[in-house]
């Protein structure tokens, strides 16, 4: 059985499939990801093991973000509806 490093990565929230945000609210939704992440170069100065991930809010992708925590939180705070859309 192979173990979980060589499995290709994968990303759901924690709770839900989508994160809805009402105006004025901040919500932290705890993330969950498996299998592997890759080497990125951390501040010019060393590699990292690390996931990128990319949401969409309100159906539009944002910037792709680096995550080093397998069980790491986002926090939203724009008012709409956020997905998870990619993980490599």
């Amino acid at each position: 059985m192979p173990s979980q490093s060589n499995k290709q990565p994968t990303l759901r929230f924690a709770k839900s499939e989508k994160v809805v945000i009402t105006e004025g609210e901040e919500v932290k939704a705890p993330l969950r990801l498996t299998g592997q992440a890759v080497s990125i170069l951390f501040k010019r100065i060393a590699h990292v093991q690390a996931w990128e991930v990319v949401y969409s809010l309100n159906g539009k992708d944002m910037k792709p973000i680096n995550i080093r925590d397998r069980n790491q939180e986002l926090t939203f705070n724009q008012k709409g509806v956020y997905r998870l859309t990619k993980v490599c």
